[in-house]
């Protein structure tokens, strides 16, 4: 029963508000169709079998349209039915699901930044598997590997929730609880424990001490064994050897002489640039999205606007919003180059004063990132600051490959992210550093595609 009252507790805390109206438009198509039937459920419940079908439906469906909040919603309920099902009928298929609900219930909390919730969420399956019905099962592999879940899920939570050296420290025993590494770690045979090691790795770079330094460099060790990776500071998820490789590239000079004009437009365009994500911050504010990637330290930092995402909704006949004119304008340029393809968008990206974003790769190394500085802010030696234009000193870094470069407005910088790279918005108060960031097809891989394009 206490599992039960806190679940309706955590999904009364999201406040399950009803979902906004949805277009037509990609994910919203889904939820669309959705709609009527969870508005139907909201009134009067169905019975568990099909609203864990509707529910099941809608919560991915949530998450692509980048509604984590009624996701999580929509988990938690389901998390709340598999523990129904687990106390009318306690035995290891009903206790394994309920496990597997939790931890989902727990991915889609992070997801949307409730980091107190998701860690109720990890405490309460853990005293299910320490109850007496969990404990004559959790001995069977499935749910015991259901029950390491547990751990490594406690662990994304307080990774993401930030925390300095204490939560990193944190984050990676939790994470090492639920997946020892030597079990796994060398030689790596499977995808399954490539994607450990992957996410061991993050954990690591974060955590301090000569421990977590060996250990480190252990895992890097057995991913370029592993292949087909070459460099410890390049490895992205997706990754071809036949691609050239170099985390800088000169955006006046790049190896791709069609790639010039295209950054000299992106300079040009700036100032339009800019006036446009100013008006989409009066009017707009709603399309501006804080971004859930678990590499920024602490809520808030990081906010972005892809304009050509699928979850984007009021879009033209190219998929590309209509509240952003000057940045359609640049990839259309770009698509009538030659740079267009499953890589190809355009995002505005801010950064708050104060704000990091820790070091990571990217998804692949078949897409380029080009950035023009929109605002920002700059220090003046006798405590002023702020604004952007000319004057003081910069405060807002991109280092990538270990090399730190400053953003300027106006000016491109060009480089590779599927090497090792990192943002600091060192600049005062809450001065924003924001960029536009246009994504392009590799030089060497144009027209060929890239798997995972749409992730970081």
């Amino acid at each position: 029963m206490r599992c039960l009252l806190l679940s309706v507790a955590l999904l009364s805390s999201l406040g399950a508000a009803p979902p906004p109206p949805f277009s037509a438009s990609r994910p919203f198509g889904t939820l669309s169709r959705l709609a009527p039937l969870l508005a139907a459920h909201a009134a009067a419940p169905f019975p568990p079998g099909d609203a864990a079908l509707l529910l099941a439906r809608a919560a991915p469906a949530f998450t692509a349209a980048r509604n984590y909040t009624a996701a999580a919603s929509a988990r938690l309920e389901l998390a709340t039915l598999a523990a129904s099902a687990y106390m009318a009928s306690p035995n290891a298929s009903t206790f394994q699901a309920l496990l597997l609900a939790r931890v989902a219930a727990v991915e889609a909390l992070t997801h949307a930044g409730s980091y107190d919730a998701a860690h109720r969420v990890v405490v309460l399956a853990r005293d299910e598997v320490h109850g007496a019905a969990g404990a004559r099962v959790v001995a069977l592999k499935s749910a015991s590997a259901a029950a390491d879940g547990l751990w490594r899920a406690e662990a994304a939570v307080l990774n993401c929730a930030g925390g300095g050296e204490r939560g990193a420290v944190e984050a990676l025993a939790a994470w090492e609880r639920g997946a020892p590494p030597e079990g796994w770690l060398a030689p790596i045979r499977s995808e399954l424990h490539e994607r450990l090691a992957r996410d061991y790795l993050g954990l690591l770079q974060r955590a301090p001490g000569g421990g977590a330094a060996a250990r480190r460099g252990a895992v890097e060790a057995a991913l370029l064994a592993r292949g087909p990776w070459r460099r410890a500071d390049q490895l992205p998820r997706h990754f071809s050897p036949a691609l050239r490789g170099e985390p800088w590239y000169d955006p006046a000079a790049p190896p791709w002489s069609a790639l010039a004009p295209l950054a000299a437009a992106l300079a040009a365009a700036a100032p339009a640039l800019r006036a446009e994500w100013r008006a989409l911050e009066r009017a707009h504010a709603h399309l501006i999205l804080p971004e859930a990637e678990c590499i920024a330290e602490g809520a808030g930092v990081w906010r972005y606007f892809t304009v050509n995402a699928p979850w984007v909704e009021a879009v033209d006949g190219a998929g590309c919003s209509l509240h952003a004119p000057a940045a359609c304008a640049l990839l259309a340029a770009a698509a009538a180059a030659g740079w267009g393809g499953d890589v190809l968008r355009g995002t505005f990206s801010a950064v708050r004063g104060g704000g990091r974003l820790r070091e990571h790769c990217g998804m692949t190394n078949a897409q380029l990132k080009l950035h023009v500085g929109l605002v920002v802010p700059r220090v003046w030696e006798e405590g002023g600051g702020g604004g952007g234009g000319g004057g003081g000193r910069p405060c807002a870094w991109l280092t990538v490959a270990g090399e730190r470069r400053a953003w300027e407005e106006g000016a491109v910088l060009m480089f590779d992210d599927s090497f090792l790279h990192s943002v600091d918005n060192e600049c005062p108060g809450d001065e924003e550093r924001v960029v536009f960031q246009l994504v392009l097809p590799h030089g060497d891989a144009r027209g060929e595609g890239a798997a995972g394009a749409w992730g970081d």
